[in-house]
This record gives structure tokens, C-alpha cells and sequence, in this order.
């Protein structure tokens, strides 16, 4: 059948006849990268990736490396590489940079490996083969086509509290605009990468392949809202800790000013006196018009801190795009008048609670000379008295002044308690919607997990199973009870982890409720109460509270494998090559996001190489950027590699590039075959002892 259409030039007026205005009224688009005989016979012999049809052919924007340069420090001398928009491999023998190219790529975007080993292989890659002030250049376009150049230069290697970490600088200029752009690289410009050490350590850690499976959702909006939530929760925590503390310590001053208020009492009764009597009230209403004074002092304390607060609020930015745009700049005047409005109400505010206070102090003062007389009056009194007079009013007066204090802490430990109930109340309204947003966080990822089942073909069957893993909560548990007679072993900790919920654990925390503790837990009714009794006694309270929502069970992913046999085996028990294949489908089958693998070969059988990765890779890199270093000819020749990157060790101490293209250029073909074939003699032979006809 034919593989592409053509005009012959028809005249639109005569269809007998021919004219240049036919030209072009049916066509199909041939992909060469070369103009020339050698890359229209390429498309000839595999039409399926090279030639489309005019109606089969539509361009895709998708985010993709456009090149890397690397300093001319290190392994490499200041190559600039470019990629192509769809499948570029990196090709040579052993030892001539190729994966040290895509580590230096990850080096510039951000994005080196989670796990510590490879980490640490990482960092000496950097630190040996980079070389400390050496820097990376990338440009990266992203889906919108505008193009940003990241310059990151390694600053050595440095210390850190558990393992070491690069040092770097980095500069990223939008090269449209010339803007700089000082967000987050790595989730602005994000790559999916893999080495068969990283596949199989994936394969290994339930959070990881649900960490993989995030790579290809958007989850920026649930982890900003997580992110808030968390924050306005921590912030509870704080508040609601002093209240709780201040329950009790309220029960405990007002017991305390029960006792002291019967000690004053009797000592009274000894001195029954009219002078003493006159002198108790007079000191009581002397404290009781000082403490309106001192009431009035904090609410002006309360309106100059909020005044600070609302006069270094920033007012809401007006992009530079929109400077001149008449609605945002009368808005802008709006909000500037409201907030020097509140400036203006508030220092108003302060100035008339100003004169109010002296209002007070003024009543104070305008009394205090009757004071002193009944003072005066007193004092005779004592010194006629005698010493075990005297001696019991000062005890008297010592007991007033403890008296005095302990009221003043319950004051303030009422208000705090006061706030309880609005505190749990609105604990329990951000509670209910982090609940919510982990519930459509899972929605949003389940329905992915169903899309790569599908698009795997049978090969795959993932699942996903909610809010399931409690092995967070556990750790935590078994961290925040440790110590003590009274502390629970661990089997004891990770039990109560997997029966009670951490909100549920929280609440019955928070209650005292031992005995539902116990039950729910199934624990004893003394452990149930030695575990809150040991969290009530922890010295930061609020990292209790915190288990509610630090702790939340993550989801729990299975990923499965078809076996040969038809069954169906999840990662773990699957064979290394097997487990590789596996995610090598999730990563070639759906994203848009560029997708880096170091030899996606190594472990794979020949017939996975073709069905799971070079198939793949002929059916997607229309629309993603594939950049892989491989050593198999079906991978990088097969899948129709659209540029080739070769390269090759010169002085034994570097890597250079010695060529870069498709296999259009008759240099790339040469290249390719020498590395890739082992050189015309050894295909030939085997392409002569296969005996195959060509279908």
C-alpha cells in the first residue's frame, strides 16, 4: 500500500491540465534531518515513524532540553550538545562520559537521585569529574515554547548534619525576555529519571513508585493546600496547647487563692481591728483601680502591635506587563486608602484609650491621698501594737501580694481557656478538609494508576489503596513515647498505630479518654492511661497535637507485572529484568515531561529491548523528549533515533563529542554502526548467517 500521498499538480480551473497553483493540494510530510538521498531512503524504509500523511501530522508543544553546554573544566572540555525534540541517545564505548552527561544534566535542572547511596555516587561524579567552580549550562523549553537558559556552577562539596551535599549557584534568564526567574528549577523545568540501580530501588519502596506515579499528575494545587492547611494547623497547635495547659493551671491558682484567701481570712480575724479593716479594703480598692489602668495598658499595647502588623503589610503587586492598566491601578489606589485608613482608625484608637487611661490614673491619683491616711493611721497602729501584731500583718500583707499574683495568672490563664472552644471548633473545620483534599489527591491519582493500566496493554495492573500506610504515624509514636518506666515497648506503639487513626488518636489524647484509648487500641486500661498521662507530661505538647495531621496515612500502590504465565506478581517478586521492564512501561507510556534513562537496556531481555522500550519509544517521541545513553542497536537504531550523540574518550582524562545528528549524515551512520554494530564485518556477518528475507 502506499505510504504517502502527492499531488500532481492539477489546475484548479481545468483538471485535464497542470499549473503551479496545484502544487501542494495533496502532500505528506517526510522527516529528514539532512535534505538529501540517503535521508529520503531512510524514510522509505521505515515510513511508519518517517512519513506522515497531511491529515495525520500535527505539531505538539510539549516541554523538552533544547542543549547542555559544560564548562571547559573537568572531564569535558566546553561541549555544547543539543537534543533533539524527540528521541536522542548517547552512544560510545565504555568510559567516555555518557552518564556522567546525564548527571550533570540532572547537576544543572535539580533533580538528583532521592536515594542516599546513589546520592552519594552523585556527589563524587560532581566533585571528581565536574570540578569545583566548573559550571553546567542548560536551556529548556518549556510547553508555552519560551525558552529559559540555567547556568548552575558546583561550588564544592559541603557538610551537612546526616550526609553530605553540592554546593552550587545558580542564574535562570527567560532568553525571550531577558527576565530573571528566581522560583524553583526543579519544579519548573522537571525531567522523569531513570538508572537500573534507581528502577530497582523504586521497585523496592511502596513511596517511591507513588512518588513516581506524582511525577506524571499535577499535584502542585494538593501539596500547596496540604502545605497551607499544615501551616494553619501548626499554628493551633500552639494555641491550643497553652489553652489546654491553662486549664489546668487555671484549676490549680484559683485552688491556690482559695487557700491563701482562708489564710488572710484568719490571720483578719486575730487582727479584728476597724484601722486593720479599713486598711484591707483600702489596699483592695487600690489594687482594683490599678489593674483597670494596667487593663487599659494592654489594649493599647494590643492596637500599636496591631498597627505594626497592618503597616508592614504589602500591598498586592500589579504585574510590570500591567502597570499601565487603568482598572488594576484605581484598585491599587482603593486598597492603598484602606489600609491608611486602618493605619489612621487604629492610631485614633490608641490616642483615645490614651486619654482614657489617664482618665483612670487621674481617678487613681485624686484618691490616693485618703489612702495614705488610713496607710498612716495603720502604721501607729502597728507600732503601738507590738511585734506579734506587726509580724502577722506582714504575713498578712505577703499573703495579699501571692494573692494578688495568683489572680492575675488566673485572669490571663481564663482567657486562654475561654478560647478552647473556638479552637477545637476550628481545628476540627481544618481537619475536615485536609481529610478532603488527601480524599481528591487520591481521586486524581487513582484515575491516573487506571489510565497506565490501560495504556500498558495487560502488561501492568496497577491499584491504589487510600490513606492505608500507617508507618509514619508508627515511627512517630514509637519516637514521641520513648523513655520512661511508663512507656510503652515498641510492638506496643506500632500496635496502637495500626488500630487508631492519628486524628482519632489525637482527639482521645486530647479528651484524656484512657479507657476508649484502651479499647480501640487494645491495650490495657493502665497502659491506656500511662500512654496519656506520658503525653500530657511531653515537654512540647503542641508535636502531640501535630500527630493529627504530620502522621497522615499515605496511600498505598500496587504495581503488578505479567509473568509469561499469565499471572500477575507485584514488583517485589519480580525478577530484576522484569522489574526494570515493568517501569520502563510507566515511564514510556504517558507524561510530557522530558525523560532521561541510563541504559534502559541493561537487564532486559532482547525481546523487551523491542517490545517495551524501542516500540515505545517509535510510538511517543512525536510528542516527548526522550534522552537516553544506551549500547543496544534496537533501542537507539530500531526505535529510529532522531539524533545521536556520539562520544568518545580522547587522552584517556576526557570525553568529547565526535559526532551529533540523525543517521541521515553519513558520519552519524559510520559512528553508529562501529559502536553500536561493532563495524560492517560483524553485521555483515550476522545479517548473512540469519539468512532472513526481508518482509
Amino acid at each position: 500500500p502506499a505510504v504517502y500521498q502527492a499531488s500532481d499538480n492539477p489546475d484548479p480551473e481545468d483538471a485535464t491540465k497542470h499549473s503551479s497553483a496545484g502544487l501542494g493540494t495533496r502532500h505528506s510530510w517526510f522527516k529528514v534531518e539532512a535534505l538529501n538521498l540517503e535521508g529520503l531512503r531512510q524514510c522509505f524504509v521505515d515510513p511508519e515513524v518517517r512519513i506522515r500523511l497531511a491529515n495525520q501530522y500535527q505539531e505538539v508543544a510539549y516541554p523538552r532540553v533544547v542543549s547542555m553546554r559544560i564548562g571547559d573544566g573537568g572531564f569535558f572540555r566546553n561541549p555544547e550538545i543539543s537534543f533533539h525534540k524527540g528521541l536522542n541517545c548517547i552512544i560510545g564505548g565504555k568510559g567516555v562520559g555518557k552518564s556522567l552527561a546525564v548527571e550533570f544534566l540532572r547537576f544543572a535542572l535539580d533533580q538528583p537521585s532521592d536515594d542516599p547511596e546513589l546520592f552519594e555516587d552523585y556527589l563524587g561524579k560532581l566533585h571528581k569529574r565536574l570540578t569545583v567552580g566548573n559550571n553546567v549550562g542548560v536551556v529548556y523549553q518549556l510547553e508555552d515554547e519560551s525558552r529559559y537558559e540555567i547556568t548552575r556552577t558546583y561550588d564544592g562539596r559541603r557538610r551537612g548534619e546526616k550526609a553530605d551535599y553540592p554546593k552550587s549557584t545558580a542564574t535562570c534568564v527567560n532568553v525571550d525576555s531577558g527576565s530573571e526567574f528566581s522560583g524553583d528549577i526543579s519544579r519548573m523545568f522537571p525531567l522523569l529519571v531513570y538508572s537500573q540501580t534507581e528502577i530497582i530501588k523504586i521497585s523496592e519502596d511502596k513511596q517511591a513508585q507513588l512518588k513516581l506515579v506524582d511525577r506524571l499528575i499535577d499535584t502542585q494545587a494538593y501539596e500547596l493546600r496540604i502545605s497551607q492547611l499544615t501551616e494553619r494547623l501548626r499554628e493551633n497547635d500552639q494555641k491550643l496547647a497553652l489553652a489546654l495547659d491553662a486549664q489546668g493551671r487555671l484549676e490549680e491558682c484559683e485552688q491556690l487563692a482559695r487557700t491563701l484567701e482562708e489564710q488572710i481570712d484568719s490571720i483578719n480575724r486575730t487582727l479584728a481591728n476597724p484601722v486593720f479593716n479599713a486598711m484591707r479594703k483600702a489596699e483592695s480598692k487600690k489594687r482594683s483601680l490599678e489593674r483597670h489602668s494596667d487593663f487599659v495598658q494592654a489594649l493599647m499595647d494590643d492596637v500599636k502591635e496591631l498597627r505594626g502588623e497592618v503597616k508592614s503589610r504589602r500591598l498586592v503587586s500589579i504585574p510590570k506587563e500591567l502597570k499601565g492598566d487603568k482598572l488594576l491601578k484605581s484598585q491599587r489606589e482603593v486598597i492603598e486608602t484602606c489600609k491608611q485608613v486602618t493605619l489612621d482608625s487604629l492610631s485614633a484608637l490608641g490616642d483615645d484609650l490614651g486619654v482614657r487611661k489617664a482618665t483612670i490614673e487621674r481617678a487613681l491619683d485624686e484618691w490616693l491621698p485618703g489612702f495614705r491616711e488610713v496607710e498612716e493611721q495603720h502604721r501607729a497602729l502597728l507600732e503601738e501594737s507590738g511585734g506579734d501584731r506587726r509580724a502577722q500583718e506582714s504575713r498578712r500583707k505577703e499573703l495579699e501580694d501571692q494573692k494578688r499574683e495568683c489572680m492575675s495568672e488566673a485572669d490571663q490563664y481564663r482567657a486562654r481557656v475561654e478560647s478552647l472552644p473556638d479552637l477545637m471548633n476550628e481545628r476540627e473545620a481544618m481537619l475536615d478538609q485536609l481529610e478532603e483534599v488527601y480524599s481528591e489527591y487520591f481521586e486524581t491519582r487513582k484515575a491516573k494508576f487506571d489510565h497506565l493500566t490501560q495504556a500498558s496493554v495487560g502488561k501492568l495492573e496497577l491499584t491504589l489503596e487510600h490513606a492505608s500506610d500507617t508507618s509514619r504515624f508508627a515511627d512517630q509514636l514509637v519516637e514521641i513515647l520513648k523513655g520512661g518506666h511508663n512507656a510503652p515497648n515498641v510492638p506496643t506503639r506500632r500496635q496502637i498505630a495500626e488500630r487508631v487513626s492519628p486524628r482519632r488518636f489525637g482527639d482521645l489524647v486530647i479528651r484524656r479518654d484512657k479507657d476508649t484509648l484502651a479499647d480501640e487500641s487494645g491495650l490495657t486500661e493502665l497502659w491506656g492511661g500511662r500512654v496519656i498521662e506520658k503525653l500530657w507530661s511531653h515537654e512540647d505538647f503542641s508535636a502531640v497535637l501535630g500527630l493529627q495531621y504530620s502522621s497522615y496515612p499515605a496511600d498505598i500502590p500496587h504495581i503488578r507485572f505479567r509473568k509469561p504465565s499469565g499471572k500477575y506478581e507485584e514488583l517485589s517478586e519480580l525478577s530484576v529484568g522484569q522489574k526494570c521492564t515493568a517501569l520502563l512501561i510507566i515511564a514510556l507510556c504517558d507524561g510530557r515531561m522530558p525523560v532521561l534513562i541510563d541504559q534502559p537496556e541493561d537487564a532486559l531481555d532482547i525481546v523487551s529491548v523491542w517490545e517495551d522500550v524501542a516500540q515505545k519509544l517509535r510510538r511517543g517521541k512525536d510528542t516527548r523528549q526522550f534522552i537516553l545513553t544506551t549500547h543496544n542497536s534496537s533501542i537507539a537504531v530500531a526505535a529510529d533515533s532522531d539524533q545521536f550523540i556520539v562520544l568518545e574518550e580522547a587522552g584517556g582524562d576526557h570525553g568529547k563529542v565526535v559526532a551529533s545528528g540523525a543517521i541521515d549524515r553519513p558520519k552519524v551512520r559510520e559512528a553508529v554502526v562501529k559502536r553500536l554494530e561493532g563495524g560492517d564485518r560483524p553485521y555483515s556477518l550476522r545479517s548473512l548467517k540469519y539468512n532472513m528475507p526481508r518482509s
